[in-house]
């Protein structure tokens, strides 16, 4: 069994023994039963018999029926309890001194291992991340068009987070409201109740604080301490292609990098569609004058009716 903190939860990760089936699906709370108990008290705990142990629940669909004697093992590392080593005899046996060492060893050799494991993992994990936030980073960067910046970011937003939908909310300052701007896979979405409304994009926006649930994330975009507006991804996309998955404290990291670098690229294109729309405001006027010009210096060489006949 393995020690998940996010949820506090057991897992049986691999088994002799038990139903292969049982694998992942078996999940026991940390103050649950005899093996709760052993890994919230850093316990090795040995039963001769477990029929007699009010602590003991049996795993369903396992076969766990099949077994008699027990011996759990908490597996610790650095003190960092990282799961329970469980190890059950079909006939009574009476586990001894020696047996007991000898598996505590092993299991101190199993932690080791599964820290190297983990700091590995961790490691790839997040070289992987930022070589996808820097590739993001170039994409996003490479356009001042504003409803094409939308897109990409958003697009973005999904494929880093490997969420299966996302969208992104923009504050409108004249009204001080978020208005949904743009959408990405969003038909594809099972469930959705669990849509970012207007007031939860709204909430987050003000309290400058990243929301999430399981299957939604919901991060501010901010640019020099103020507020442009929300990113949200939805239902991330299962690893083997049929088992849900969830949004872990890895995706919010990723997406909140992501939306510190889109806030300030969106702000970038919103400078520029105001600079080039003053710019076309300047040129229309500067052309409605020289037309007004024109008329004016004709209107001192021909009379009115002929400047008529000429235009």
């Amino acid at each position: 069994f393995l020690f998940y903190s996010d949820t506090l939860e057991l897992v049986l990760e691999a088994t002799k023994g038990l139903s292969e089936d049982a694998v992942g699906k078996i999940k026991i709370k940390i103050d649950e039963g005899i093996i709760g108990w052993s890994a919230r008290k850093n316990q090795v705990i040995a039963i001769k018999n477990v029929s007699f142990d009010p602590r003991y629940k049996p795993l369903p669909n396992t076969g766990d029926e099949n077994f008699v004697s027990l011996l759990l093992v908490p597996i610790v590392d650095k003190g960092e309890l990282l799961g329970v080593m469980r190890i059950q005899t079909v006939e009574v046996h009476d586990f001894t001194e020696e047996e007991i060492n000898t598996l505590s060893t092993i299991a101190n050799q199993i932690g080791g291992a599964i820290r190297n494991a983990k700091l590995y993992s961790t490691t790839d994990n997040r070289l992987k991340e930022m070589s996808i936030l820097y590739e993001v980073g170039k994409l996003i960067t490479s356009t001042l068009n504003l409803d094409e910046l939308l897109d990409r970011i958003v697009r973005a937003s999904a494929t880093v987070c490997e969420a299966k939908a996302a969208t992104i909310w923009l504050m409108d300052t004249l009204k001080k409201e978020l208005r949904n701007r743009v959408e990405y896979n969003f038909e594809s979405i099972n469930d959705k109740d669990f849509l970012v409304t207007e007031e939860i994009a709204y909430e987050v926006a003000i309290d400058k604080k990243s929301k999430s649930i399981p299957a939604m994330i919901c991060v501010p975009l901010i640019s020099k301490n103020k507020i442009i507006g929300t990113i949200c991804v939805y239902e991330k996309l299962p690893k083997d292609g049929k088992t849900p998955s969830i949004f872990d404290s890895d995706d919010i990291r990723a997406l909140e990098i992501l939306a510190s670098q889109a806030a300030i690229s969106i702000e970038n294109a919103r400078l520029f569609e105001n600079v080039t729309e003053a710019q076309k405001k300047i040129k229309d006027t500067h052309e409605q004058l020289v037309r007004s010009e024109k008329l004016i210096a004709l209107g001192e060489i021909f009379p009115t009716q002929d400047i008529l006949m000429i235009l």
